[in-house]
């Protein structure tokens, strides 16, 4: 009798080690399935190709945010939140920021400096004419003299078309920077003496 209780007990141990054994198994496998899941989902190992259909919403999201944003310019073109295309006219540029990017890539997004948006793209709504009035009162780009300059109305030469001076290398629509700050620095590049008048610390020969 005994004997037969021991026998039970021993049986009934064997199968909960037996138990305890198949759930550690059964779990093991899900959890490598929930790891494999994300490493699909941050990569997919599909490659993106770019197209003028591409939904850019998908990806740059932080970009669509920035229509809602009131320290964006973007704020100030809603109806433009759904027409990316109609500023980001680089197809070439566009087509080459995304190559070698992959579905469901989590990395941080490109900036896309290798595109550019065309000035006719600004200026096919905003006049240049109108523009330049608009700001003709404008203390934006005021030089360590006193020197006021409209950010509208710089000088035409050779150093400022090899600097390639746009709308967009100051108006910056998806950013929370200041149109003033960065129109300010972008002249510091070049005029890094905090003097826009010519001829004062470069003298020609």
């Amino acid at each position: 009798m005994e004997t037969d209780k021991r026998k039970r007990a021993v049986a009934l141990a064997w199968i909960a080690m037996a138990f305890m054994a198949l759930g550690i198994c059964s779990c093991a496998p899900t959890v490598a399935e929930e790891n494999t899941q994300d490493d699909a989902s941050s990569q997919d190992g599909t490659a993106f190709v770019w197209s003028s259909d591409s939904d850019c919403k998908v990806c740059h999201d932080d970009v669509v945010e920035s229509f809602g944003d009131q320290a964006c310019s973007a704020s100030q073109h809603p109806d433009l939140e759904n027409d990316c295309f109609s500023c980001h006219d680089d197809e070439q540029g566009l087509e080459k920021a995304h190559d070698g990017v992959m579905m469901g890539d989590k990395k941080k997004r490109s900036t896309l400096k290798e595109t550019e948006v065309s000035q006719e793209a600004c200026t096919e709504c905003h006049s240049p004419e109108d523009v330049l009035e608009k700001t003709a009162s404008s203390t934006a780009l005021t030089d360590k003299n006193g020197l006021i300059v409209n950010p509208h109305d710089i000088p035409e030469n050779e150093e400022h078309t090899n600097a390639a001076i746009t709308c967009s290398t100051c108006h910056k629509l998806h950013s929370q920077d200041s149109v003033q700050q960065v129109a300010a620095e972008s002249c510091l590049n070049c005029h890094h003496a905090g003097v826009y008048e010519c001829n004062t610390c470069h003298l020609s020969k």
